[in-house]
């Protein structure tokens, strides 16, 4: 979670109970956005119910600020070194392990502001590409497929 960003006074509890009642170890739960200055954006951003490997690979579809994973079933894990995109890197490392479940409750607020590292979706295409080939060692051919998908969603997002 970056510092600006807010967890709601309940998150923990919510999650955690969740995450036990379902024995799920790798959970993401809903969050909505605010300005720069703390003013919500009235934009909800709702999570999915169930996420794979391979579903992930289109698109990062868990929030940093909303993910949880169990150290007893994963151990512990770190983000990989590289300069942007290192949560969906790990995502995709414990996601190899487990699916991820969404809890369909808003228990955090992300701050979008111009300066963010993620503001500009395209700019981190390559970052993308960089996870696909460095990090999870896909071919060539998998890497431009899944680099293709991810800038045929963010067109998406922006014009339908």
């Amino acid at each position: 979670m970056d510092s600006d960003d807010k967890w709601y006074p309940h998150k923990l509890e919510a999650q955690l109970k969740f995450m036990n009642d379902n024995n799920y170890p790798f959970t993401f739960s809903d969050y909505d956005k605010m300005d720069a200055n703390g003013r919500s954006i009235n934009d909800i951003i709702k999570s999915k119910k169930e996420v794979t490997y391979y579903s992930a690979l289109y698109k990062n579809p868990i929030g940093c600020l909303t993910a949880m994973y169990d150290v007893r079933f994963f151990g512990k894990q770190y983000m990989p070194s590289i300069r942007k995109r290192q949560d969906y890197a790990l995502w995709l490392k414990l996601l190899k392990k487990s699916n991820a479940y969404g809890l369909n409750q808003v228990l955090s607020t992300y701050r979008v502001g111009n300066e963010s590292i993620s503001s500009n979706k395209f700019k981190l295409v390559k970052y993308e590409w960089q996870i696909y080939r460095e990090v999870e060692g896909l071919s060539l051919l998998q890497s431009i497929f899944y680099t293709v998908s991810a800038i045929i969603l963010k067109l998406k997002s922006y014009f339908w």
